[in-house]
């Protein structure tokens, strides 16, 4: 059904671009994402479950090691092979931003361990901090790597990481700590209504995103630019798999939802930033492999969650 909201709320934005001036981007888009998208999967968090970090230290040690160590490594070899600025930027953005708001729903959906989960979730959110810092500091090495002006190198340096750090992850937080506290009615309503929240808020992200002004070029760009960023991102996931894999044995429940948070990235998150990044430094091409991400990782993680799923019951039955 996500992938249907997408589609359609691309569709939309796209044809609102095209007969219309199209929106001016708005950084209080992050404060929106946050507190629809964030905010939900923070209320599952027990504070109590964070004792996980030391019993399940293997799990999430390696997690941290594969999502912001080895992932972005693959993904400037693979920026590197396209040459082309914006795609490399976008491939990388993909590699620093660990989970998703749906990740949950994936490892819920696999019969997966919801509280390594939750944990692994909260963990990466916090790490928003250093998936900017990396995705500021390789994009000016992109910036020179590609010959492009010194310019872009300068505002790749003055993105508002700040106010995005703010809107997703303190605002968020602070929300989810006052709920639970003086409002719990609140936060019970949210979790009833989770999966509806989540395919509202998307649809209108993705619609807004789309209907940016400075996007109304990405119904020009050339076929060959679009089947590189394609290619690009198709090898980004398949890494994203085999490393995943390689990593954690998908039998084990605990492990399975480390699985998750290895193959699934924030593309909602990734597409808000990309946006904003597009039209200042990297031109459309940066949304590209974000665009291309929705329609690779909602079908694959349906269907393998299913596999997941059906090789648990079967492991069950056998024992």
């Amino acid at each position: 059904m996500q992938i249907i909201f997408v589609l359609v709320a691309m569709v939309l934005g796209i044809l609102y671009n095209y007969n219309f001036t199209g929106f001016t981007f708005n950084c209080n888009l992050c404060l929106f994402a946050g507190l629809t998208i964030v905010l939900p999967s923070l209320l599952n968090l027990r504070f109590g479950d964070l004792s996980l970090v030391i019993t399940k230290k293997n799990i999430i040690i390696k997690n941290i090691f594969a999502n912001y160590i080895i992932l972005p490594i693959i993904a400037i070899v693979i920026g590197l092979l396209t040459n082309d600025f914006g795609i490399a930027g976008g491939i990388f953005l993909l590699s620093v931003l660990a989970g998703g708001g749906m990740v949950m729903h994936w490892i819920k959906e696999s019969n997966s361990d919801e509280k390594v989960g939750i944990v692994l979730f909260c963990i990466n959110i916090f790490f928003l901090l250093l998936s900017f810092y990396l995705f500021r500091h390789f994009s000016m090495i992109f910036a020179d790597i590609f010959s492009t002006n010194g310019t872009t190198a300068t505002l790749v340096n003055h993105l508002p990481l700040r106010d995005v750090l703010k809107n997703l992850i303190i605002i968020p937080l602070i929300t989810s700590i006052v709920l639970r506290i003086f409002l719990p009615i609140i936060p019970k309503l949210m979790q009833k209504n989770r999966k509806m929240i989540s395919n509202i808020s998307i649809f209108l992200i993705v619609f807004y995103l789309f209907a940016l002004e400075n996007n109304n070029i990405i119904m020009t760009i050339d076929t060959l630019v679009f089947m590189k960023a394609l290619i690009a991102t198709i090898a980004f996931y398949i890494s994203c798999f085999i490393i995943a894999k390689a990593l954690y044995n998908t039998s084990n429940t605990e492990e399975r939802a480390a699985f998750w948070h290895l193959f699934t990235r924030y593309i909602t998150i990734a597409l808000a930033i990309s946006a904003y990044s597009s039209s200042l430094t990297f031109g459309t091409t940066i949304i590209l492999p974000i665009m291309i991400a929705y329609f690779i990782q909602i079908p694959f993680s349906i269907y393998y969650s299913k596999v997941l799923l059906k090789d648990t019951k079967e492991a069950a039955v056998n024992s």
